[in-house]
């Protein structure tokens, strides 16, 4: 189960702002861990509609943004207790095996905590464009499943270990070539 808020603000066509809060329940988490909550909020400014560049004749539309956001993550169920697994009876006689993979009563949540900035243009009658973004996130405490020694009676099990981080830039291009009253090629390219 979760709860989640969002509000959002926006002034004079221009200014914009927003935010949101969510907390979630994980029932493939410890009941000790299976709680986590994270946030996010944004904000942009159109600055076509600003003075000047408003009635420009030729920027279209122009808006810088940022956000931040944070988020939780859980596990795959049966990744908590360990259990016994049956096999076929030997005749009258239960047979049963403990797995290979050793599970983790104390298993947490991933997080992950990321910014971006951009810009997004569009110039000369909407037939050029452009959105470059450069991201920023890493995730801690990934839940992962990690080799163990024989000698402890399983060769892997899960547990918080290890952070990932992923940044870069991105870039968009959207360009209209040819536009007639019967005819129109649009490009778009990513990078």
């Amino acid at each position: 189960d979760g709860e989640y808020a969002r509000v959002g603000l926006g002034f004079d066509k221009t200014y914009f702002v927003e935010g949101s809060v969510r907390s979630d329940r994980s029932s493939t988490l410890p009941k000790e861990n299976n709680r986590y909550e994270y946030w996010s909020a944004t904000g942009s400014i159109v600055f076509s509609e600003i003075g000047g560049l408003k009635n420009s004749s030729w920027l279209n539309f122009g808006k810088i943004r940022g956000n931040y956001a944070e988020v939780g993550n859980d596990t795959s169920p049966l990744n908590v207790f360990d259990i016994y697994s049956l096999n076929t009876s030997f005749g009258s006689i239960p047979s049963a095996y403990s797995p290979t993979i050793k599970n983790n009563q104390n298993l947490e949540p991933e997080r992950t905590k990321g910014w971006e900035l951009g810009l997004e243009m569009s110039m000369f009658k909407n037939r050029v464009g452009f959105d470059v973004s450069y991201y920023d996130s890493k995730t801690y405490g990934l839940i992962t499943n990690v080799v163990m020694s024989g000698s402890t009676g399983a060769l892997g099990g899960w547990d918080n270990v290890g952070d990932v981080t992923n940044k870069g830039w991105e870039v968009s291009l959207k360009l209209i070539p040819i536009k007639t009253n019967d005819f129109r090629w649009d490009l778009t390219a990513n990078w």
